[in-house]
This record gives structure tokens, sequence and C-alpha cells, in this order.
């Protein structure tokens, strides 16, 4: 088992003010896909992977990833990628006041070593990866399906982050 990742965030303070996507999230949308059925049942068959950024989901077009996928590249060609998660959530809730708590287990992977190298340096921080309908900063982001945390250099919540929490002795990690 690798090392274990904690962090805490809420949905209506994303802690940045100049920089980020201002999203209005439902809280209900939220608290409904952290409980439901295939969100418990992914996190505790360890199916909810996260990558070393949000890329690979964006040049496959989708949310759920194969181990390998066929990525068109611009000039039409096709290559193969191989999806190699570097952490996978094991805990995950959502309260009544939009706080989320999560938890990610550091894979024994290349990209968990390039996470776990990122999170001790105090750059980057989690982002979860959610299907829904997107309201940007003046809509309501509803969130419709749960995939896992991605590690990002630029968390949507500032507060992502593992490192910046207080350890029961008081010294941040």
């Amino acid at each position: 088992m690798g090392e274990i990742i904690k962090c805490n965030f809420n949905l209506f303070n994303e802690g940045r003010k100049y920089t980020g996507h201002h999203r209005n999230y439902i809280l209900e949308s939220a608290i409904n896909v952290c409980y439901a059925p295939e969100t418990r049942e992914g996190i505790r068959l360890r199916e909810k992977l996260g990558y070393l950024g949000h890329g690979r989901r964006e040049i496959a077009r989708k949310l759920q990833l194969a181990e390998v996928e066929p990525v068109r590249l611009p000039d039409g060609s096709t290559i193969i990628v191989e999806n190699i998660p570097s952490n996978i959530t094991v805990f995950f809730e959502v309260n009544k006041d939009g706080n989320v708590e999560h938890h990610q287990e550091l894979l024994d992977t290349a990209p968990g070593k390039v996470v776990a190298g990122l999170n001790i340096s105090k750059v980057g921080g989690f982002s979860w990866a959610c299907g829904g309908v997107d309201g940007g900063a003046i809509g309501a982001t509803k969130l419709t399906n749960f995939h896992g945390f991605d590690y990002v250099m630029n968390p949507g919540f500032a507060e992502n982050r593992g490192y910046i929490l207080e350890s029961a002795d008081g010294k941040a990690r």
C-alpha cells in the first residue's frame, strides 16, 4: 500500500480571486454523485483512478480511460497512449455544508512517483474528474458522475492540496 494523501476543500470557497474557474456547484448533485452506488462500488473495488494531469482525459475526450487509448492527432494520424494511473481514491465524502474530503493512495508507478515528488515539493494538488454540466462562472454546475482525482499543477480549489493540511501535532505537511 502506498502513501495516503488526505485533502479537504469546500465547494463554495475555491480560494482563488484572480484565477480559477469560479463554478457555482449544485451541492445536491455533488452529494448524489459521491454517494451513488456506482461511485461507492468503484471506490471499494479500487477503480476510481487518478492521473498526472487531466491531459489524458482531455485528449481521449472521455473521463473513463482504458489502459490504452487511440488518440487522433491534428494531422489526422492516430497514436496509442498508455494510461498509467498515479493515484487511486480510497475515501470520498461530501457533507451538507459543501465540505469535501478525499484520500488518495499514491501508486507505485512512474506517474505515482512524480506525484509524490510534486506533493513533497509543495507543487500542485488534486482536481476531480467528474461528468456533468459546466455552468462556468455565471451558471450552475451540476455533477452527474465521478471518475477520480487527477494531480494537476493548478487545482481549481486552492486548498485541494495534501501538503497544506496540518497534522495532529500542528506541523504542516
